[in-house]
């Protein structure tokens, strides 16, 4: 059986272009060398288990509530903020996305 070098090579150049775009969500020492793409996903130094516990556990009651559920709570604290700043006194409260105040 022979192996297909142009079959290898055009994955293993999708698969380097790939891992380009990964970035470790606990990072540490040299996370940003680029030379060896696998090197910033391994952790140098004492690991943070009860950091990986919590990160665990957040992904679980993600999917567990599902993403509608968790943008409707994001949306509603957004409003409920909102109309709490509208009732302080000397604070202007600006969108981002365009030139008008809303209050």
């Amino acid at each position: 059986m022979s192996i297909d070098k142009t079959k290898c090579c055009k994955t293993h150049t999708e698969e380097k272009e790939k891992s380009e775009n990964i970035w470790a969500t606990l990072s540490s020492y040299n996370w940003n060398n680029r030379e060896d793409n696998g090197f910033k996903l391994q952790q140098s130094g004492t690991g943070n288990p009860s950091l990986l516990v919590g990160l665990e556990a957040t992904v679980d009651f993600f999917n567990m509530i599902g993403k509608e559920k968790w943008l409707s709570r994001i949306k509603h604290l957004g409003d409920y903020l909102r109309r709490k700043i509208k009732n302080l006194n000397n604070v202007l409260f600006s969108n981002l996305h365009s030139n008008t105040d809303f209050f």
